[in-house]
């Protein structure tokens, strides 16, 4: 019996972590609705505290727990407690969604058990909901921009079933609604044009045979076509696969009746388009449908330091520049055939795009590439190295003390917990170190805060000049200072380095005009012995020093239990 006993204590156990690494939470309440069983998942999943989850305790303490503090609205707190021990008391499978003050949506879903009771599994689908709502918010985004397009799209499966359209199919191959449908057949709609003589004389159920088995071959193509109300429309027709399966193709119809009518007044203006394309603040480049460069400005060529050779045969192919750059370097060191082929792959997909690409000279590009319906590319280059350094300087303002350069206070929390965890992994050790200046507010006052600044900028190179690359140095503000010393063996090299930063600090110094002295007191938490975190070390580092000050100044004080407590900081130091 005990052997049994304790095989059902860890299969419930097994039961218990695999429903965890699940990552669900779930309770399983007898025909009394007493608690039997939970998981901590449960408890954290809906924020009850750990002592409610007792064996034996009352499927209605949990109902009340949760309506005193609001989680099923307004109304008495004991009308709820009925109704909710009224439903679960039918033992009925039930399955839905509760979503908490805080906004999280969890997933309940209830089992009733054949002797009695039952399962609950809590799941939190939170972000499954929301991954929905946002999926369902883009597919309308895309079916609104699709519906707005000037083309006529169509999109077919594997077997030549109309899968996908938008409104502006109608309109170009004028077919009647009725045609126009979910898994209609690819001959239905051809059909149409075909018995209006749109393809020609002959057998129109010719005409939609031969036009099907080419489809059937799901090879890309491109064409011009005009219909007999004198439209001309580019059908462009692509293979859609997944993987190594075909799984259908796209086609778009895009007037361009109107772009036919118009391309001589285009070559005309040509003049003007480049004027314009100097004019704009960065570089510009145009390029067709079969990737050869249409137009750019000047800003472009010098921007990405295009000699005028590049262009003594005409406008040059994408091709001829991505080869042109991988020969001089741009790219780094790679194989300039290889690399150039790479390039041109990924141009072929016109996809837009926006990267950042720093040159060999130091110049940072901003590049934004956009395709056009016709098959072009249209990409615009931006100098912004000068904004990538601002960036940059803010960010070191961010981490570094911006008159020592040391690191500032919130760097050095996120330092000093950092080489705690190093240290706890390791069984390492390692000090903190609190000083400051000894009468250093009676040099701002007398001789300016000027001369304060040069003051606080020696000592502080001064401190990093006395300790190795692995430590930190760091200021807190005014004069005061850490320093965390990572990896020692004791109290003692804390203490060498301790004397050595008292040293070179009363060392004079020079600050235009003025010959200063000054002085430091230095107190040294241990880590592990005088504390285990950040907090307690730094404070107890500080109280140290203050001892240190109140010994003399100029010397150090390591953190001693109990006499430092006693000293009752901050009154009557500095």
């Amino acid at each position: 019996m005990r052997h049994e006993a304790d095989g059902t204590e860890n299969n419930w156990r097994h039961l218990i972590e695999a429903v965890e690494e699940f990552g669900q939470g779930f309770t399983i309440f007898d025909r009394g609705l007493q608690l039997i069983l939970c998981n901590k998942r449960f408890l954290r999943m809906l924020d009850f505290p750990d002592a409610i989850a007792r064996p034996g305790a009352e499927f209605a303490d949990f109902i009340r727990f949760n309506a005193e503090r609001g989680e099923y609205g307004e109304g008495s707190v004991e009308a709820q407690v009925e109704e909710r021990v009224g439903q679960a008391r039918r033992f009925a499978p039930h399955c839905f969604e509760r979503t908490r003050p805080d906004g999280t949506i969890i997933e309940i879903r209830g089992t009733p058990l054949p002797s009695g009771g039952f399962v609950t599994v809590y799941s939190d689908v939170t972000g499954r909901k929301r991954e929905k709502e946002e999926l369902e918010r883009q597919t309308q985004y895309l079916r609104s921009v699709i519906d707005h397009l000037p083309q006529g799209i169509s999109v077919f499966d594997e077997n030549l079933r109309l899968r996908f359209w938008n409104t502006k199919l109608l309109d170009v191959l004028g077919l009647p609604p009725a045609t126009v449908h979910y898994n209609a057949p690819f001959e239905d709609l051809i059909m149409v044009p075909a018995l209006r003589g749109e393809y020609g004389p002959g057998d129109p159920h010719e005409h939609v045979r031969t036009r099907k088995e080419l489809a059937l071959k799901f090879q890309p193509h491109r064409f011009e076509r005009s219909r007999p109300n004198e439209r001309t429309h580019l059908v462009e027709g692509r293979p859609m696969t997944l993987g190594d399966s075909v799984i259908g193709f796209v086609t778009t119809y895009t007037d361009i009746t109107d772009r036919i009518a118009i391309e001589s007044d285009i070559r005309q203006k040509n003049d003007i388009l480049q004027t314009l394309f100097d004019n704009i603040p960065g570089g510009i480049s145009l390029f067709d449908q079969d990737l050869r460069l249409v137009a750019c400005n000047a800003e472009f060529k010098r921007l990405l330091d295009f000699p005028e050779e590049v262009f003594a045969d005409g406008p040059p192919g994408m091709e001829d520049l991505f080869r042109f750059n991988a020969r001089r370097g741009e790219y780094g060191e790679v194989d300039v055939e290889s690399h150039t082929g790479a390039m041109m792959e990924r141009a072929k997909l016109r996809q837009p795009h926006k990267f950042e690409r720093t040159r060999v000279d130091g110049t940072v590009l901003e590049i934004r590439g956009v395709p056009l319906p016709d098959g072009g590319f249209v990409s615009i280059y931006t100098d912004i190295t000068d904004r990538k350094r601002a960036e940059e300087e803010i960010q070191r303002l961010a981490r570094f003390d911006s008159l020592t350069g040391l690191t500032n206070r919130h760097s050095l929390e996120v330092r000093l917990d950092q080489c705690l965890a190093e240290a706890r992994r390791h069984s390492g050790r390692l000090a903190v170190m609190f000083l400051d200046l000894d009468r250093f507010k009676g040099v701002n006052d007398s001789l300016g805060h000027a001369v304060g600044d040069d003051l606080l900028k020696e000592v502080s190179r001064r401190l990093q000049a006395s300790v190795r690359e692995s430590d930190v140095v760091a200021r807190l503000g005014g004069d005061e200072f850490v320093v965390v010393l990572t990896d020692i063996a004791g109290a003692q090299d804390a203490g060498v380095v301790a004397d050595k930063i008292i040293s070179v600090v009363a060392q004079p110094v020079q600050a235009g005009e003025h010959h200063l002295r000054t002085s430091t007191s230095v107190g040294i938490a241990l880590f592990p012995d005088d504390g285990q975190d950040r907090i307690t070390l730094m404070k107890r580092a500080d109280i140290a020093m203050y001892r240190a000050k109140a010994a003399g100044r100029g010397r150090h004080q390591f953190y001693l239990a109990g006499a430092n407590e006693l000293d009752g900081l901050p009154a009557g130091h500095g």
